[in-house]
């Protein structure tokens, strides 16, 4: 038999794969916190397609809402998430790769207050967590680990006891449930996670499974719940739907899985109708240890014992494990260590991986094992990483932030001189003819004193905003009116409504009379707020700009909600502190990364004087009746209204519009 290639295709019935590379599955933390496919995960999977691999696996899908990761983890355990799944998979297909799904329950690593476990944690593996923590913590800055600190101990405080009868039929009915959508939904082959300590792996881990009778003690007992999800899952799926799983081989901790029970666990999965396995090692306790580190910075560090897997199975395997290097991946398969190569952080890292098979290995750009990426998911950050292009990796950032915030508006009208300054204003302030991005729904909040048929003005306001909606060309596309019969605290009511509905963009009129109103500023996160003012001179737009989180956001704002319009003039503004050749690429970084026109200027102000009081003097100067700030400094600190440039802006306007962008 000749020797594979990394070309050389293979068959997983019915399906064939054209060569034999396969996109591990990585996870991002780039869905929509209500776990639906965002665009930007779909673009990540769409170019991860597009690198000439064979399958792509779609990370760490949870099959349930008590086995999520994270706040932004892809979710498959209701039909609402069916069109978004339905569009990735045939996503990635367009892209001429299979694609296959990895469904997860987290157990223990879940993000829910009361977390699934095999058996609860008890006094001889409390030291080890305890020891595991204090390398999970170096590898961490000294001011994240404060709060990594509580939220391991609360974790730990939840793994107190474990799963009941009725619990694990549950699970294993959300598992097979979840295998039925994945089907529905157009993926070619479904994959079952039962490594990195999640919640199969529990069960099969001596370490971590101490129950003693039908489902611990023995290997057989620890192998009968991961057998009965795949089981489950094969009687309920079609039989031409190929199954994988996610096998662990090792994982680094005491008393934990060592290869010859992942070997023989292997074998009795390739009975119960396994089409393939896909090898991992260690979990979230032991990869922080140095020990484990130093193992797992070796190239191809699961090759001999992939060798040994392999020899041992009829089905195909996929090696994992720094395979940097397409020379790498072919000496592997010469080897026979698996019949697939499985690419994680390495094809992230350069997506070109693929196409430079046959160059030099120096072609490659190599992950550098910093696991930067890796810390950004577990601070909820999502997966950037530290070798790509600096534009890229402010792309990413930018889309992960935008998942926070969506394109609804809150309006608060709260008597009839805001209905008149609304009505003189707002059309300035949102874009006529075509979908901006912003105010796709409208929440208007009205005064219940005020409508209804004993005042005109509820009805006007309604009849307003929807001939402004018709005007606007479809930007909106659903007004809601809310009356507030409160006790006249607005800014509670304001508060409660947004808690209602997540709102992106609130909307009040300016009124010094009313201190609510400028108070809200004080507390409302991750909003664009606009005060909104009686200016005649609206359409001239300034965007005050400092490079940070916040300029990000602003100019993602004014790009969807005011460029490209003949009525609307923007001017942006960075306050010079004498570096002109770095702020020019850093503006030229931005434009590229937002979509601005590449020759849009940056008039630079206040050389010679303070940033602060260079801005704050640009934006009182009166030649602006729109201003755009982000609200938060390039010190990541929340120092809106608490003596930042903001306040000191805030406080010099008099009658224009000022944008806050959070």
């Amino acid at each position: 038999m000749l020797t594979p290639t990394i070309h050389t295709p293979l068959h997983i019935a019915p399906h064939r794969l054209k060569n034999r590379l396969v996109a591990l599955p990585v996870f991002t933390g780039y869905a929509s916190p209500d776990g639906s496919v965002s665009a930007l995960l779909l673009q990540h999977y769409t170019t991860l397609a597009a690198t000439g691999v064979a399958m792509v696996v779609v990370a760490n899908v949870a099959v349930s809402p008590d086995g999520v990761t994270s706040q932004y983890n892809l979710r498959i355990d209701d039909d609402r998430y069916m069109p978004g799944l339905k569009a990735l998979a045939a996503a990635i297909r367009r892209q001429g790769a299979l694609a296959s799904i990895q469904l997860n329950h987290a157990g223990r690593f879940a993000k829910t207050k009361h977390p699934l476990l095999a058996s609860p944690v008890d006094a001889s593996n409390l030291t080890y967590h305890m020891a595991s923590l204090k390398g999970f913590m170096h590898a961490f800055p000294f001011e994240k680990r404060f709060g990594l600190t509580r939220f391991f101990l609360e974790q730990l405080a939840g793994w107190r006891r474990a799963m009941t009868a009725d619990e694990m039929h549950a699970v294993a009915t959300r598992f097979c449930q979840a295998a039925q959508r994945a089907h529905q939904a157009g993926f070619d082959m479904i994959e079952v996670h039962g490594a990195n300590g999640y919640l199969l792996c529990e069960f099969l881990s001596p370490a971590t499974n101490k129950r003693l009778f039908e489902f611990g003690g023995s290997f057989e007992n620890r192998t009968r719940f991961p057998l009965s999800v795949v089981g489950k899952i094969r009687r309920h799926v079609p039989q031409s739907v190929p199954l994988g799983y996610r096998l662990p081989l090792k994982e680094w901790v005491p008393d934990g899985i060592k290869l010859e029970e992942a070997i023989a666990f292997a074998q009795l999965l390739e009975r119960a109708g396994v089409s393939y396995l896909s090898a991992a090692a260690g979990n979230f306790n032991s990869i922080f240890f140095p020990s484990v580190v130093q193992k797992m910075k070796r190239r191809a560090y699961l090759r001999e014992d992939m060798v040994q897997l392999t020899g041992h199975v009829g089905i195909p395997t996929i090696i994992s494990g720094r395979v940097t290097t397409p020379a790498l991946a072919a000496d592997l398969l010469a080897q026979k260590a698996a019949h697939l190569v499985g690419l994680g952080r390495p094809l992230r890292v350069d997506p070109d991986w693929v196409k430079k098979a046959g160059q030099p290995a120096s072609a490659v750009t190599p992950c550098i094992n910093c696991n930067w990426c890796l810390k950004r998911i577990i601070l909820e950050q999502g997966f950037i990483c530290r070798c790509w292009p600096r534009t890229r990796q402010l792309k990413v950032h930018l889309g992960r932030m935008l998942l926070d915030r969506n394109c609804d508006g809150l309006w608060v009208i709260a008597d009839s001189d805001d209905l008149a300054l609304f009505k003189s204003s707002v059309p300035h302030l949102l874009p006529m003819g075509e979908p901006s991005g912003w105010n796709h729904a409208v929440t208007v909040l009205l005064a219940g004193s005020w409508t209804g048929e004993k005042a005109p003005y509820g009805a006007d306001c309604l009849t307003w905003v929807q001939g402004l909606s018709a005007a606007a060309g479809g930007s909106l596309d659903r007004v809601t009116a809310v009356e507030h019969r409160g006790d006249g605290k607005w800014d509670r009511a304001v508060q409660a409504e947004l808690e209602k509905q997540d709102h992106g963009m609130l909307l009040i009129g300016r009124n010094r009379g009313q201190p609510w109103r400028e108070r809200l500023l004080y507390v409302l996160n991750r909003k664009v707020i606009g005060l909104v003012g009686a200016n005649d001179n609206l359409g001239n737009v300034a965007v005050l700009l400092d490079f940070s989180d916040a300029s990000l956001l602003a100019l993602d704002f004014v790009h969807r909600a005011f460029m490209n319009r003949p009525d609307v003039r923007v001017t942006f503004i960075h306050a010079n502190d004498g570096r002109v050749a770095g702020v020019e690429r850093q503006w030229s970084r931005l434009k590229r990364v937002v979509g601005l026109n590449v020759d849009e200027p940056l008039a630079l102000i206040g050389s010679g004087e303070p940033t602060g009081s260079a801005i704050v003097k640009e934006a009182a100067s009166g030649r602006y009746g729109t201003i755009v700030i982000g609200k938060r400094g390039l010190t990541g600190i929340k120092r809106l209204l608490l003596g930042s440039v903001s306040r000191a802006v805030l406080r010099k306007l008099d009658n224009q519009t000022l944008f806050l962008v959070d």
